[in-house]
């Protein structure tokens, strides 16, 4: 949870909103016991002139355990 700010000003609102950011991921670990892969969803949302904006973030990459 936290806050933005939206710029530049306009006659419709405020510049602050609140906001929050929400997910999870999953890590794949094949046989390979070093090499794995790792898989992430969020969704990031605001409120702004009393409307909700929500912007999904999809990631995916590839972990190296030492």
């Amino acid at each position: 949870m936290g806050g933005a700010h939206f710029l530049p000003q306009t006659a419709y609102g405020g510049l602050n909103a609140f906001s929050f950011e929400a997910g999870g991921g999953v890590d794949l670990m094949p046989h390979h016991r070093r090499l794995g892969y790792r898989l992430q969803a969020d969704m990031v949302g605001t409120r702004f002139f009393g409307t909700y904006q929500y912007s999904p973030k999809i990631s995916a990459g590839v972990v190296f355990k030492f």
